[in-house]
Order: C-alpha cells, then structure tokens, then sequence
C-alpha cells in the first residue's frame, strides 16, 4: 500500500515538473516593445536607455530603431551588432570605454531589421541577408545625411559593415571588424547549437518558437524552473561558451539576449542566420580587401571559440594593408562587453 502510494505521489510530481515546463515554453513569447522595456531597466543599459529613442520608416515599409549621441561635429561612427544581438551590445563601450567616443565621434547605434526592437520590411525574412541589411543601413545613414561613415561591426554586424563598405566603398571612410563573421564553416565547425537548428528534424522543430523553449527547458530544467525562463538557462550556458575563460557573466548579460530571443521574430531571424557557410560572401570580402582605400582595423578575442584565431587569420588575408591589433588575451567572441576599455 505505502508503495503504491509513494508511485503516486511521484507520477503527479513528475507530472507537475513537465506541466510547469510546457507552461514556460506555451507562455514564452512576447513583444518587442515589452522586451525593450525590460532590457532597459537594466542597470548595463543606462548609457543607451538615457537616449532618445528614434525610429525610421523604410521606404519598403518596417521600421528601424536607431539612437544618436556624441559630438555632432565629429566623424560618424555606424555601430552594427551580431546575432542574436542588439544596440544593447554596445552599452557598455559607452558606459566603460573611452570618453573620447562620445566626446570626439557622432555615433548611431542602431537595430538591424529582425533584431533588437527593429522591425522586418516587406522581404519579410530575406531581409537577413548581410547585404540587405547593409542597404538598409545605407538608407537609414541617407535620411541622417550621413555620407562618410566609419563602419564598426561585431560577428555578422561586421560582415554587415562589410557589404556596406563593398555597397560604397567611395563613401566609406573607415572599416573596424571586431570577431567578424564571414569566413566559410563547414557543418563539423558548428557548435552543437546551430547544428540543431540546420539539420532535420530538430531544424524543424526549431523553427516553432514555444517548440524551442520547450527544449531549452528540457535540456536545462532545474536551471529554467529555479529562474522561470527556459531562455535564461539557454543564455547562460551560451553566453559562458562564447565568453572567455574566467569572464563573469553578469546576470544582466543573461537577462538581455533572454528577452531578445523571447520574442518570435527574433528567435526566428537567429535561426534562419545559423549555419551560414559564407561562401558567396568571401568572394565579396576578397574584392572588398582589393578596392576599398579607407583605413582598416581588425579585432579579435584570443578566446574566440565561435570564430577562433583561423578566422582572424582569414580576414587579415582579405585586408592585408589593415592594421591589426594583437589578439585581446582571455578574450571570447565579443570584446565590447567583454572589454570595454
């Protein structure tokens, strides 16, 4: 008797355990807006949720958001973000880096479309593609009255940063690439994680928002039930893999790129980029590194497990007069929150 009752009670433990995970997963989505307004009420985010924020229509309908500070006499620095990213990403180079960026530079800091709290145009999800993005950043630098932009991009912000300079290269006076995506990778390069995505079946199961929280939870359960989101645990174990060894993630870190990805469309423009073997966009990098005169500069985490030193190698080959800086040692795959200063 005393058994069966102690099989019952742990079929209904068991029972409630996944019923609070797919509980999570069902109840994960949100909008943009309410996603901004968390991520701003971080205290990492003061230096970008103090400034106005601003968006423009496209002519293609679909609406950017963008935030410009510094000196508006100054030379434009165009900040563009990874994925699953944001203009967050850059806080903390404005929080901890150098006075000199606001006090010297016009920086725009902007969301691509798909990301952050910018919205998909018309293309709808071919809007992903580096260089629609970068003509998106084009039009937008266009209705600032912005001509000669020094272009700064992180991981696919940098192969964004790249197609805008390869767009108007006459246009562009400068090129800073920080752990730049854009070099081929075959599938065995992939991390575990974007393996999941591209390859059947998970790749379509993955493509169901709730259906992909759901296996964050699963894979992660006492994490995603001890902070109620699944997108937590996930972020915490990715965030430590794309981090150096021995850097802190912060708790807000984790918070951030959670409520990007709980939002669809977000969750959706990562997954439609992962896998991307690149192999169009080097034959536009091996031009770009021949006809482009602007300065150069590259960047790079020593500790980069995402695109490791090979990487680095290969976009110091396309762009052989760049300067380069010797690898940031401990350093992972983004500097800017890594090491601001």
């Amino acid at each position: 008797m005393e058994s069966t009752k102690v099989r019952t009670h742990s079929r209904h433990s068991y029972l409630a355990f996944w019923s609070c995970l797919l509980a999570l997963a069902v109840s994960c989505g949100t909008t943009r807006e309410r996603a901004m307004r968390a991520i701003e009420c971080l205290p990492e985010h003061e230096p970008i949720a103090d400034l106005e924020k601003r968006w423009y229509e496209r002519e293609g309908g679909g609406r950017v958001r963008y935030v410009v500070a510094g000196n508006e006499r100054g030379k434009v620095l165009v900040l563009i973000h990874g994925v699953p990213s944001s203009m967050y990403t850059w806080s903390w180079i404005l929080r901890d880096g150098p006075d000199a960026l606001v006090r010297d530079f016009r920086v725009v800091v902007l969301d691509l479309p798909g990301h952050g709290g910018s919205e998909f145009g018309v293309l709808g999800a071919r809007d992903l593609a580096a260089e629609a993005q970068a003509a998106v950043v084009w039009e937008l630098l266009e209705a600032l009255g912005i001509e000669s932009p020094i272009f700064v991009g992180n991981s696919f912000g940098a192969l964004v940063a790249c197609h805008a300079a390869h767009l108007a290269p006459e246009k562009t006076s400068g090129l800073v690439l920080i752990d730049a995506e854009g070099a081929h990778r075959s599938w065995c390069e992939l991390p575990w994680s974007e393996r999941l995505l591209v390859t059947p079946p998970t790749s379509w199961l993955a493509s169901f928002h709730w259906m992909a929280t759901l296996f964050n939870g699963l894979f992660n359960p006492i994490q995603t039930l001890w902070l109620g989101s699944a997108w937590e645990a996930e972020m915490a174990d990715q965030l430590h893999h794309l981090t150096g060894k021995g850097y802190e993630v912060s708790p807000g870190q984790i918070k951030t790129y959670a409520n990007l990805l709980s939002v669809p469309e977000n969750y959706d423009s990562m997954r439609r980029l992962a896998g991307s073997n690149h192999d169009r966009d080097e034959d536009m990098l091996h031009e770009l590194g021949a006809l482009l005169e602007a300065p150069v500069l590259i960047l790079w985490g020593a500790a980069d497990r995402l695109f490791p030193i090979e990487h680095f190698v290969e976009f110091w080959n396309w762009f052989p007069r760049a300067q380069v800086v010797p690898p940031f040692p401990d350093v992972g795959h983004i500097p800017q929150e890594e090491a601001p200063d």
